[in-house]
């Protein structure tokens, strides 16, 4: 059987991301691979067949530390032809036009596979030339003097793609609003660790976009009209609160709005007023509070409401996560996360 040719090839896989707090806010899979080949709109998928082992300084925590980080890339193929057509780039030229139009489908692609997977994926190789560089995933790093033992050894967890990832693609091509909540909702998955305040703010664009999106036409009061000038619309408060009532219940709701503030927050950050999580204290790890056993309950660590940051980072930040990524799997009809 004769191989399909290809202009272009790129690797994508999940990001090592930091812990400043002492926390992992991002979890990863260090054994989950591809089980086969998929398409996804214009772009072919295979596994990489490779385990790559990359290192992160433990900075804040510790420069002169390392983690250890394993994943395994997912090779991604296409045609420019096809690329173009799915996301035109027709203000730039020749090989810059193509380049662009296939990172445009690269980003959609690691939007979806971070929401189906809760990992940070992202672009790890941008599209290459196969007759300068075949596809394949790279020697990983040698093991720095300072790093850990190494972990133990997991044997490669083959999984297919999600069925929904194929029609969700569709969706999001047809819908423009629903297309930029997965960009905002996968900035938001990205900064969480480091920059959880503005995590908030994308995590808060990706409601609002979501308030727009074709699947929730009718559901979500109406806009008002925009202003004149600025293109402003009021009300936007009333309609992130309605937007996410379509997957939160009254309780959670209440605990969102008049417990923690979550929209004042946001509009806190994105008006320049503060910022609520370790980005003034970067490197202040969080210590749990311990509740001994009692009343036949066990022993338990817990947040520790004494603590803001550690509240924001640990209770309403994941909260409004859990509550965008309800959204975006009802939007793209998906199931529950």
């Amino acid at each position: 059987m004769e191989t399909q040719h290809f202009d272009w090839w790129a690797l994508i896989g999940p990001v090592p991301l930091g812990a400043p707090a002492g926390i992992i806010a991002v979890p990863h899979d260090r054994a989950r691979t591809l089980s086969g080949p998929w398409q996804v709109g214009p772009l072919n998928l295979r596994p990489g067949e490779r385990l790559y082992r990359e290192y992160r300084t433990l900075e804040p925590l510790q420069l002169a530390g390392v983690s250890e980080a394993e994943t395994y890339p997912i090779i991604v193929e296409g045609d420019w032809a096809d690329c173009r057509a799915a996301f035109p780039a027709d203000h730039l030229q020749g090989q810059q036009s193509n380049e662009r139009s296939a990172l445009m489908a690269l980003h959609r692609l690691c939007c979806l596979l971070a929401l189906a997977w809760g990992e940070g994926w992202q672009v790890r190789t941008a599209p290459e030339d196969p007759e300068r560089l075949p596809p394949q995933v790279p020697e990983s790093w040698p093991r720095p003097p300072m790093a850990p033992s190494p972990a133990w050894s997991l044997d490669p967890d083959p999984q297919p793609l999600p069925s929904w990832i194929a029609p969700a693609w569709d969706l999001a091509a047809a819908d423009e609003a629903l297309a930029s909540a997965l960009t905002f909702w996968h900035q938001g998955l990205l900064l969480t660790s480091d920059f959880p305040s503005f995590a908030l703010v994308a995590l808060s664009g990706c409601i609002e976009a979501l308030a727009s999106c074709g699947a929730f036409q009718g559901l979500v009061e109406a806009d008002d009209k925009p202003c004149g000038a600025c293109g402003t619309r009021t009300g936007a408060s009333r309609r992130f609160w309605s937007t996410v009532g379509l997957v939160a219940d009254e309780d959670e709701v209440r605990r969102l709005r008049r417990d923690w503030d979550a929209y004042g927050r946001r509009s806190a950050v994105a008006h320049g007023r503060t910022t609520h999580g370790v980005e003034t204290a970067f490197g202040s790890v969080f210590l749990l509070r311990y509740r001994p056993p009692a009343a036949g309950e066990p022993a338990r660590f817990e947040i520790d409401d004494a603590d803001p940051s550690q509240v924001f980072m640990l209770g309403v930040l994941p909260a409004v996560g859990n509550v965008t990524a309800q959204l975006l799997y009802k939007a793209l009809g998906a199931g529950a996360p």
